[in-house]
């Protein structure tokens, strides 16, 4: 398994949707297994995605984690390791392989990057944790500069996008099992469980949807700006949920 993925077609493709999610906690007691992979199956089909991204933090049980490879949906699978999970990259690739034997395109490590179709020379890089890409969540400055155009990370529970940087866009994945601690200073709500759809065409859209009722939350679109991109839209529809917020804010999200 490689660090830096090569993986797709020399053409330009018109556009790619990729299905984000992360931290499902399998191992967790109070969490149906069998409800979030039936749940990723429906939208996956619903939202015809071509791949699926999987910001770690799974399961501890190895066959667990490889009941989210569903090769009848998407064409491709990108996962990285979480702190949580107990077992080695090799071990679930070996278990996806076992069950999965003509699924192709299944990329496992700790961080991978890669280029999105070939769309644009657009490059992209996930790990579980961002302190990876040393991205703190109290603010949207930062002094580095991304070589990735867009960055995906898990770990926070925190479903948060914006441009950081020069111009890239970074992604807080948030939580299938459950959404917590989230940076914002107002009273902005969110879903208690999500999952967040990802299209790369002519601009970059982001669409964030409740896990559990399939509803649009929040929409974010990002425009190339020079060499980076920038948010030239972003709507939050808080009249669709109950709940607000609670928690601590987390300096890393």
């Amino acid at each position: 398994m490689k660090d830096l993925l090569d993986i797709d077609e020399p053409v330009k493709n018109d556009h790619k949707r990729y299905m984000l999610i992360s931290d499902p906690h399998f191992s967790r007691s109070d969490v149906n297994l069998l409800d979030i992979v039936s749940k990723v199956h429906k939208y996956g089909k619903e939202y015809e995605c071509d791949e699926l991204i999987i910001g770690g933090d799974i399961s501890k049980n190895v066959k667990e984690a490889s009941e989210l490879i569903l090769e009848d949906v998407f064409n491709g699978f990108k996962i990285v390791k979480g702190n949580h999970d107990q077992w080695d990259a090799e071990d679930l690739y070996q278990e996806i392989r076992n069950n999965s034997p003509d699924c192709k395109n299944v990329f496992i490590g700790k961080k991978l990057s890669w280029e999105a179709g070939k769309y644009r020379d657009i490059q992209m890089s996930l790990s579980h944790k961002p302190q990876e890409f040393k991205i703190r969540a109290s603010t949207t400055e930062t002094p580095y500069d991304f070589i990735d155009d867009i960055i995906l990370y898990g770990h926070s529970h925190a479903p948060f996008d914006r441009a950081m940087g020069e111009g890239s866009i970074v992604i807080g994945m948030g939580s299938v099992f459950t959404n917590y601690h989230v940076p914002y200073k107002d009273n902005h709500k969110i879903a208690k469980r999500s999952f967040q759809m990802l299209e790369i065409g002519e601009d970059v859209s982001l669409e964030h949807y409740d896990f559990d009722r399939n509803l649009l939350i929040e929409k974010s679109v990002y425009r190339r700006n020079g060499k980076g991109f920038e948010n030239c839209f972003k709507e939050i529809y808080q009249d669709l949920l109950e709940e607000s917020v609670t928690g601590e804010v987390l300096s890393y999200a």
